[in-house]
């Protein structure tokens, strides 16, 4: 890491390196997260070595994104970058890169953007706001109980769509396990609905 600041672009062409790298990870997924991380590390270097306070100088920049979340970010490039680094040391090839994103990375393999993200779209844009928007008092207790079902199940699919996208056993870090308990968590919210 030390040798790559050696080589740090300066703060005005970081800042909209970040910006592009938080659009397109917004869009596309965690290899543009990761990417947005390590320019964030960078140029909390680059700060430290001009002597500015790397926040301040953050929250001047307009990104699209809470500190809390940059430093979520950040986090998981060094932790990304330390794996590749034990990988290096064990004689284990890191793969070459597949976009100019990864290249920040140090030629890490684009994590693909969640297959859940379209389903979770397309679920989202079935919604009939005017449907929902009636006055309660104008539908009948029967009608109220089945919008009020309606809205929970599409709900609790949309959380289970995003969490499978996660927990499922073909994902990095989800197991059989973990899907189990997903499935019962859905059962019990629809079973509690109207």
């Amino acid at each position: 890491m030390k040798d790559e600041m050696a080589l740090a672009r300066p703060l005005g062409v970081l800042s909209p390196l970040i910006k592009k790298e938080i659009r397109a990870a917004e869009e596309a997924g965690m290899s543009h997260w990761l990417a947005a991380g390590v320019y964030l590390i960078e140029a909390e270097a680059r700060c430290k070595d001009d002597g500015k306070p790397f926040w301040t100088w953050f929250n001047q920049q307009g990104f699209d994104l809470a500190e809390t979340t940059a430093r979520d970010k950040m986090k998981a490039a060094r932790n990304q970058q330390a794996v590749w680094a034990r990988q290096e040391r064990r004689g284990i090839p890191r793969s070459k890169p597949y976009s100019s994103q990864t290249q920040a990375l140090g030629g890490a393999p684009p994590i693909s953007r969640a297959s859940w993200v379209a389903d979770v779209k397309e679920s989202v844009s079935r919604v009939e706001p005017e449907r929902y928007a009636i006055e309660e008092s104008e539908v009948s207790r029967e009608k109220e109980d089945r919008l009020i079902r309606e809205l929970g199940v599409r709900l609790i699919d949309i959380g289970f769509k995003v969490l499978a996208g996660t927990l499922h056993p073909d994902k990095p870090g989800g197991s059989h396990e973990a899907m189990t308990r997903l499935n019962e968590v859905r059962r019990i919210l629809r079973e509690a609905l109207p």
